[in-house]
C-alpha cells in the first residue's frame, strides 16, 4: 500500500514537471534526473 502511494506520487509530480517542459527537453531531463538518483544513492 505505502509502495503505491509513493508511485503515484512520483508520477504525479514527473507528469506536472514533464508539462511545463519543451517536448524536446522531457527526454533529457528525465534522463538527468534519474542519473542525480544514482549518484545520491
Amino acid at each position: 500500500m505505502g509502495a503505491a502511494i509513493i508511485i503515484g506520487t512520483l508520477m504525479h509530480l514527473y507528469g506536472r514537471s514533464t508539462a511545463r517542459l519543451p517536448r524536446r527537453m522531457v527526454a533529457p531531463a528525465t534522463q538527468a534526473g534519474l542519473a542525480v538518483l544514482l549518484v545520491a544513492f
